[in-house]
């Protein structure tokens, strides 16, 4: 039961997160896209600041009240959804101009970002708190952890900006960068607060930026079919991500 939640749970942010690609690219002027973009992306930023006070009353209480809560939020980001969103028709797709082999060709870099970005922020997720735990931190040290990151990745609402003076691969490589860093920061940050803040401030930022900076990215490549190639990218790093083994625990 608890596989089928979080796959019920991991799959629905995606369901309702790639088809804003089209909207915008439809209805937002060609100079703003980037940036409206952004803004919808670093959205995930609130939800993982309340992440981490969910963190502490799961710990307080039951955490199967929290997880009832979240799906109660979940209905209601649905019918705002339903309510607010301006419904669009679908865009006319050329045959031979954006087809499987022309997306796929299209976003080659985008694509091979998304698995390295993946990659790297699995293992940040994955082994952040098991190093929080194997040190003397505090037991709200990880709450803390998910909200500091949220706090941060409110930066990435400048990626719309960024990416329009050195562009978005260059972008998409700093970001991969940052969050490189913050994975090396973990190991100490197991016995320094110090370091545990400094690691969840710099993956904050690369973390959402790099998320903001990919649906920039593939609406920029392919803005007839922007919702199609975000998603393309998002299931090629997701399958790679997936396929990856961890490596036994020393």
């Amino acid at each position: 039961m608890l596989a089928v939640g979080a796959v019920l749970a991991g799959s629905a942010g995606g369901w309702v997160w790639a088809p804003y690609s089209d909207i915008v690219t439809r209805l937002v002027p060609g100079q703003q896209r980037p940036r409206t973009l952004a803004i919808i992306t670093t959205g995930t930023s609130s939800g993982l600041v309340a992440l981490g006070g969910l963190a502490l009353l799961a710990a307080a209480g039951s955490w199967r009240l929290v997880w009832v809560g979240v799906a109660l939020a979940a209905v209601v980001a649905a019918a705002l959804n339903l309510r607010l969103v301006p419904r669009t028709r679908p865009g006319p797709h050329p045959e031979g101009r954006h087809g499987v082999s022309s997306l796929a060709r299209a976003l080659r870099l985008p694509a091979a970002y998304s698995v390295v970005y993946f990659a790297v922020v699995v293992i940040c997720f994955t082994y952040a708190a098991e190093v929080l735990d194997d040190g003397d931190l505090p037991a709200a040290a990880v709450a803390a952890l998910y909200a500091t990151i949220g706090v941060t990745g409110v930066l990435a609402v400048t990626t719309g900006a960024l990416v329009q003076r050195p562009g978005s691969l260059r972008v998409a490589a700093l970001c991969l960068v940052t969050v490189a860093a913050a994975s090396a920061l973990l190991r100490p940050a197991g016995d320094s607060p110090v370091a545990t803040a400094a690691s969840a401030c710099v993956f904050g930022a690369g973390y959402m930026t790099g998320s903001a900076v990919l649906a920039v990215w593939t609406a920029e490549l392919v803005p007839d079919r922007a919702s199609a190639a975000f998603t393309g990218c998002l299931v090629v790093g997701a399958v790679a991500r997936s396929r990856r083994r961890p490596s036994p625990a020393r």
